[in-house]
């Protein structure tokens, strides 16, 4: 992504958003799910989305550890 974008490339923050999510494995799937089907992914900074993903992680976590 950086490389397209130094060159000059730009990218809607929907497209950008579908693009991590796709790169994540089943493992993510549930939260890719609903991600993806929230109606503000077009306008969820990636910011936004970063922190959703991390609190699901920690929620994956916790729950292996119980």
């Amino acid at each position: 992504m950086n490389h397209i974008l130094g060159l000059g490339k730009m990218f809607k923050e929907k497209e950008l958003n579908i693009k991590i999510l796709n790169c994540l494995t089943r493992t993510w799937e549930p939260k890719i799910t609903t991600i993806k089907e929230s109606k503000n992914i077009a306008t969820m900074t990636m910011e936004a989305l970063f922190g959703k993903l991390l609190a699901y992680e920690h929620e994956l976590t916790q729950q292996s550890c119980a």
